[in-house]
């Protein structure tokens, strides 16, 4: 079983340097990069990354990137799964993987070792972050949620039986895991405003708000807070 991580990359090498080591279970890495000009490309070659580079700037054009990334990622490859660079899997999926797909809980993380658990921030209450056993949409005729930012991973018209993976092989999220981090998205979505819908712009609002800290339910086998 061959298992490929999809990821697209600009200048992440500050997360590159602690979410590679933790991709370790993964056979294949396609990444298509968005531009960078920090030490990103240099980590996905130490880690034998193949790369791709796609020069249309991402923000406004989510879904074109998504859609090369797919497109890529899909060829040779049995399980595809989707980590940005700033998200890991708690621990290896595959002894948990079972076609044609599965679904991951997501846990927004908001320090190295505790969740945001509120009514704004609820992407571990179900599975809902795919991965595809790829064999078995070869041929689909993909349409794609045609957004500039949130467009999805995948297509948007695919529908399929899809289990849901164990609570330990959650994906964990730390793009917000600092007070830095959080001020850089806020930024950054202030930039992307005009690309998001009113109930996404209101979330990213609440991401400066006073927040509701939970430890992980479960024992990470893989964390950012490991040594």
């Amino acid at each position: 079983m061959n298992i490929t991580i999809a990821t697209t990359v600009k200048d992440a090498g500050w997360f590159l340097e602690r979410t590679l080591p933790c991709w370790e279970w993964a056979d294949r890495i396609v990444a298509v990069d968005n531009g960078s000009s920090d030490g990103t490309l240099d980590l996905l070659h130490q880690y034998k990354a193949e790369v791709h580079h796609y020069d249309t700037p991402m923000k406004g054009n989510e879904w074109k990137v998504r859609k090369v990334l797919y497109e890529l990622a899909m060829l040779r490859s049995d399980w595809v799964l989707w980590l940005d660079a700033d998200q890991i899997l708690a621990s290896d999926p595959r002894k948990h993987l079972k076609e044609p797909a599965v679904r991951f809980r997501v846990f927004d993380m908001w320090s190295e070792t505790t969740y945001r658990d509120d009514a704004w921030w609820k992407g571990h209450v179900k599975a809902w972050w795919w991965g595809l056993y790829a064999p078995a949409f070869e041929g689909l005729d993909a349409k794609w949620a045609e957004r500039g930012w949130h467009s999805g991973h995948i297509p948007a018209n695919i529908e399929s039986l899809s289990y849901e993976m164990p609570l330990e092989c959650s994906v964990l999220h730390y793009a917000y895991f600092t007070e830095e981090l959080r001020a850089k998205k806020q930024a950054l979505y202030a930039e992307l405003d005009p690309h998001l819908s009113p109930k996404e712009q209101f979330h990213a609002k609440t991401i400066g708000w006073k927040a509701r800290q939970v430890e992980l339910p479960f024992t990470p086998e893989y964390s950012l807070a490991q040594d």
